[in-house]
């Protein structure tokens, strides 16, 4: 089910859901596979530390990012991870035994993005539940997944064989290595945190395409209208009125 969840305090109610949702899993020894926003998500991950004190077994959570700013040096100040890792959250997740894939490896972006696709497969095939916290921005693109006038060039780009990709259509940040809507089809949950008055007519087109054969068609020129397909929940400040 498709929900749109309004308050004043989303990052909060966001950080309080994925925790509701992997202590639920990992407390049944489930196998759980963890795939994180960007941007201004990192606000719902510092509200985040109470999953740490909880008695779970976190050698069965992997986690990565959903989408990274390709480098070939791992530590490029415009990557995600290297931010992300000095988080307390991550940090301490670590330590309690979380495995932490790293999209970045210092190889070429195609590569990297072979490397990204074949830990997906491993994931989908091990993980009894799979989380991915998505963000959206004001042009409707989600995760690395950007939007195209042309369908298909959004084919080519994101086919449906794969469940990453790499590609050069990232506007300020060019190349991007992402997962593909093909992937995010096949998550149990998808949470996506989105603020900002900007975003409002986003969040007004995410609510009106509920048909699935039109949301399908549209997808190439909207890609965040992936989420309205699936079992996702929107953490968001603004109002549909």
């Amino acid at each position: 089910m498709f929900q749109i969840k309004t308050s004043t305090k989303p990052a909060f109610n966001s950080a309080k859901r994925n925790i509701e949702l992997l202590s639920s899993q990992l407390s049944h020894k489930n196998n759980v596979t963890w795939l994180l926003a960007g941007g201004s998500a990192i606000n719902i991950y510092r509200e985040m530390l109470d999953l740490i004190k909880l008695d779970l077994d976190f050698s069965r959570l992997s986690i990565s990012l959903g989408d990274e700013r390709y480098s070939k040096n791992p530590a490029h100040k415009d990557a995600t991870w290297p931010i992300f890792e000095k988080l307390e959250l991550f940090v301490e997740l670590k330590k309690l035994g979380a495995n932490i894939f790293q999209i970045l490896s210092g190889k070429s972006i195609e590569k990297d993005a072979d490397r990204f696709n074949n830990f997906l497969k491993d994931r989908l095939r091990d993980s009894d539940f799979i989380l991915c916290n998505l963000g959206v921005g004001t042009d409707s693109h989600t995760a690395g997944i950007l939007p195209m006038n042309d369908m298909k060039l959004f084919e080519e780009t994101y086919p449906e064989n794969r469940l990453a990709v790499g590609h050069k259509h990232g506007g300020v940040h060019p190349k991007r290595i992402t997962v593909t809507p093909g992937f995010l089809k096949k998550a149990n949950k998808i949470t996506v945190f989105m603020i900002g008055s900007d975003k409002k007519p986003v969040l007004k087109e995410l609510h009106k395409y509920k048909e699935l054969e039109k949301t399908q068609n549209m997808i190439y020129k909207h890609p965040a209208l992936v989420t309205s397909l699936m079992s996702a929940e929107v953490f968001t400040d603004q109002k549909l009125s």
